[in-house]
């Protein structure tokens, strides 16, 4: 059962980084999204749920399944623009400040709250309706997260769910 709380600690972190997107893409980027086939207007509800996530500090991997006690997202929402590069579309989420708080006995940051800062940059799948964070979006992007004074690596998979009023309906970039 922990290790289920721990997978939905770390997957609201992306929950948090889709509703802002969504919340503010509408105005703000290009590519626009589309809901349905239609340019979205307005505000909608997306639910996100990492199918495997890491974040790697130097020396240290947290995945899905490692002792994280809690996680906070700070400063929502974050700012978000659109690009496409070579016919992909991706989405940068700017001024991104999270933190996580580990725990265990092995775990060399054990009872220490870590926080993170800086951008993000993700590839949209349209087919899948999935975000993808890894090296290679985050270079492609020219962004990058930072913890403890040195260079972060996030890497995750998140499907996205429209559950308001657009529930059941394609989201696209």
């Amino acid at each position: 059962m922990m290790g289920k709380s721990r997978h939905i600690l770390l997957s609201s972190l992306a929950l948090a980084l889709l509703l802002s997107a969504v919340s503010v893409t509408a105005a703000v980027a290009s590519p626009a999204w589309k809901i349905g086939s239609s340019e979205f207007t307005g505000t909608e509800t997306v639910l996100a749920e990492a199918t495997k996530s890491t974040l790697t500090i130097p020396s240290l991997t947290t995945t899905c399944d490692f002792p994280v006690e809690s996680v906070g997202a700070e400063d929502l929402p974050w700012a978000l623009r659109g690009m496409t590069v070579k016919a992909n579309n991706y989405v940068i989420f700017e001024g991104v400040r999270f933190s996580l708080l580990y725990e265990g006995p092995f775990c060399p940051l054990a009872e220490t709250v870590v926080a993170f800062h800086g951008s993000a940059g993700g590839l949209y799948n349209n087919l899948t309706q999935s975000f993808s964070f890894n090296s290679s979006t985050f270079a492609t992007t020219k962004t990058k997260l930072a913890a403890l004074g040195t260079t972060v690596e996030w890497g995750g998979i998140f499907p996205v769910e429209l559950t308001g009023a657009n529930a059941g309906l394609d989201l696209e970039l």
